[in-house]
């Protein structure tokens, strides 16, 4: 049983201004408790003015995998030894979460805060990417870790400035337990 995120607080903090706002705030968060594992996605529980309801879910490389208060997978490509980023993005291993920017609104992302953990036979390295540049460069500068304790990670961001649509963030979870 791998994971990746077994959550039992607010999953993903997305800390952004909303411009023509000069206020810093938070446009989404998932809050995973009473969740199974095993569902297939998540919306959001805090959903900022200017921003429509996005959504939290496996890469297609992963299985559902029961696990209370988390959104939960197994089928991690380092199954059995080690693997890289790239094994990760050819075999979709992955959780992503939208940001669907309503109209008229633009974004601009400061920050991005996740809460992540896994068991000891899954990925022990996650790698931040965004829908911005095709999913090519990474957010954070050096990969997070992920062990057993569930850890909090800001990453800081100021490459996402301006942004409207919908943006997509992509979290890779790769390495060796």
């Amino acid at each position: 049983m791998k994971r990746l995120f077994h959550l039992p607080n607010a999953l993903i903090l997305l800390l952004l201004t909303l411009l023509p706002m000069t206020a810093f705030s938070q446009l989404e968060a998932w809050e995973l408790n009473g969740q199974l594992g095993d569902q297939p996605s998540n919306t959001p529980t805090t959903v900022a003015a200017g921003i429509n309801s996005g959504i939290l879910q496996r890469g297609a490389g992963l299985a559902p995998n029961a696990g209370s208060g988390s959104i939960n997978a197994n089928g991690w490509i380092n199954a059995g030894g080690f693997s890289t980023l790239a094994d990760a993005i050819a075999n979709n291993d992955y959780y992503e979460f939208t940001l669907p920017i309503q109209a008229g609104y633009t974004a601009s992302l400061n920050s991005v805060v996740l809460r992540i953990g896994s068991s000891n036979r899954g990925p022990n390295m996650a790698t931040l990417r965004s829908s911005v540049d095709g999913y090519s460069t990474d957010l954070n500068p050096t990969p997070l870790t992920v062990t057993t304790s569930f850890v909090i990670n800001t990453i800081p961001i100021s490459t996402l400035n301006n942004q409207t649509g919908t943006v997509t963030f992509r979290l890779y979870g790769y390495g060796g337990a």
